[in-house]
């Protein structure tokens, strides 16, 4: 019954600069790994939600490249996996594949520079100042909160004018993760210009998951394993160390009584990632559950 007055209350303080966004609380998040993510109280959620349809979509989103893959609507990670599958598929049979990945992405990003590289899409004042005040409500001086769609959106554009410096068809980005598939060559040139275009964002690339290698050997890239035969076929494999995990979880829900229910919906969900990689492992896993509850002392 208070829904139109508060919402009404909401769009006044917005209005006259009254407006203050409330601290959201913290929750440790376990899957796929570890991670603190920060909730949006419900009031908050209304005007972002709000800048998010009004401003985000018809400004920005429209800025970025097509292989800019997260968070939006229809370029998820089932798009990026299928776009990158497809360059693989008309790559050379001598091409390289450049993995690169951001060193604590989220927590890497400075308010100011956030600030001026999206404050050029928002011409409107007003925009500005709510998109400001939303990111400095952030639970940390430097870098955004995990949680917020206005961050999830702000993360995806934040690396905009990387994208096109690199985007030729052959480049994919999830968030942090990117592959760009071309000539050893090429993928030297697009390495100095994500270094580069690191240190003027101040994000810091992890030397671990970052480098260079042939498309004849596996890639992973978003859980998945891609293979590029000499023929251009391109197999797709669940990576084994999320099947183990994904074992050792469903051993765990049986050795403490999660109900059928539960565990059912679980195993759909997982089914539904599996199924998108080859069959033998769907086959292995479908057989697997059915040991599971059926309680084989042997697993």
């Amino acid at each position: 019954m208070m829904t139109m007055s508060k919402c009404n209350a909401i769009s006044n303080a917005l209005l006259d600069g009254t407006y203050k966004p409330q601290k959201g609380e913290r929750h440790e998040v376990f899957e796929p790994k570890y991670r603190i993510t920060v909730s949006t109280k419900y009031a908050d959620r209304v005007p972002q939600s709000s800048f998010v349809t009004n401003y985000f979509y018809p400004k920005v989103i429209p800025n970025l490249i097509q292989s800019n893959c997260a968070c939006m609507k229809g370029r998820g990670v089932d798009y990026a996996r299928s776009i990158f599958k497809e360059i693989l598929r008309n790559a050379n049979e001598n091409d390289c594949c450049l993995k690169t990945d951001w060193h604590g992405f989220f927590a890497s990003i400075c308010h100011e520079d956030l600030k001026n590289e999206l404050f050029p899409f928002f011409f409107d004042e007003w925009a500005r100042w709510y998109f400001s005040l939303t990111v400095d409500n952030s639970s940390c001086p430097v870098g955004i909160d995990l949680g917020s769609e206005v961050f999830q959106l702000s993360a995806t554009s934040f690396p905009h004018r990387m994208d096109r410096l690199i985007d030729d068809g052959s480049f994919v980005r999830y968030q942090d993760d990117s592959v760009y598939v071309g000539t050893l060559e090429r993928c030297k040139e697009v390495l100095q210009i994500i270094r580069s275009e690191s240190d003027r964002l101040h994000l810091q690339l992890s030397e671990r998951k970052t480098f260079i290698q042939p498309i004849s050997r596996p890639i992973h890239f978003l859980g998945f394993s891609y293979l590029r035969k000499p023929t251009g076929r391109v197999t797709v494999k669940r990576l084994p160390d999320k099947i183990r995990h994904e074992r050792r979880k469903l051993r765990r829900m049986v050795k403490i009584g999660v109900p059928d229910e539960w565990m059912d919906a679980h195993w759909t969900s997982v089914r539904a990632c599996l199924i998108k990689g080859s069959r033998s492992d769907l086959h292995k896993m479908d057989k697997f559950y059915e040991r599971v509850k059926t309680h084989d002392s042997d697993l």
